[in-house]
């Protein structure tokens, strides 16, 4: 039977299956690049629209055994919600162990971003903006500030989990994250492929 838009349902099913399979070996291949990344798990699959990157594990990333599982990864996604974004994230600790090297975290990090998707990648702390200034071939990524590369929105904010418990530095760090009002709010809905259809995040 062939639906409304042309397309039979079963090959839509098929395609969207194909595309997720494709996406999910290129994270494993992905986080095979580091030491330790079984440590704090990415959380979170493909077809994210936003990607979340923090520096290195906290307490309770460690605990729950997934980047951002805890307080400020709730934090992170208010804040997105606040900003009018409601799409999946995926969320990733771009050195899960001390012996992680930046060359290797930011390898692993624009693979995971190409795997997922994200058209917009978040460092959440200074280590983070390292890695993810040099998984896209930049100098830096100054604090509050999006910068475009690779058809990516980047933005980095200066110590979303430092700033839970340190009011003057979550305003600064609300602040930064509200750089992204200046996208276009998304639409999240899926295409024939599976993927989220639409405008562009925010």
């Amino acid at each position: 039977m062939v639906g409304a838009s042309g397309v039979d349902p079963r090959e839509r099913t098929d395609l969207a299956e194909l595309l997720r399979s494709k996406a999910d070996a290129e994270i494993k291949d992905a986080e095979a690049l580091v030491e330790g990344a079984s440590r704090v798990r990415t959380n979170g699959g493909p077809f994210a629209g936003v990607m979340l990157v923090k520096g290195e594990p906290g307490v309770q990333d460690v605990k729950t055994g997934v980047a951002l599982g805890g307080d400020d990864g709730e934090a992170a996604r208010k804040a997105l919600a606040a900003l009018g974004y409601q799409g999946a994230v995926m969320a990733v600790v771009s050195r899960p162990l001390d012996v992680v090297r930046g060359p290797e975290a930011g390898s692993r990090v624009r693979l995971l971003a190409e795997a997922s998707e994200a058209s917009i990648v978040i460092a959440l702390d200074a280590r983070a903006a390292e890695d993810v200034a040099a998984a896209f071939g930049l100098t830096e990524l100054a604090f509050g500030v999006l910068v475009q590369a690779v058809e990516r929105t980047l933005l980095a904010v200066d110590g979303l989990e430092a700033s839970l418990t340190d009011q003057a530095r979550k305003r600064r760090v609300w602040q930064q994250f509200r750089a992204l009002s200046a996208r276009p709010v998304p639409t999240q809905e899926q295409g024939a492929d599976g993927r989220p259809a639409g405008g562009s995040l925010f």
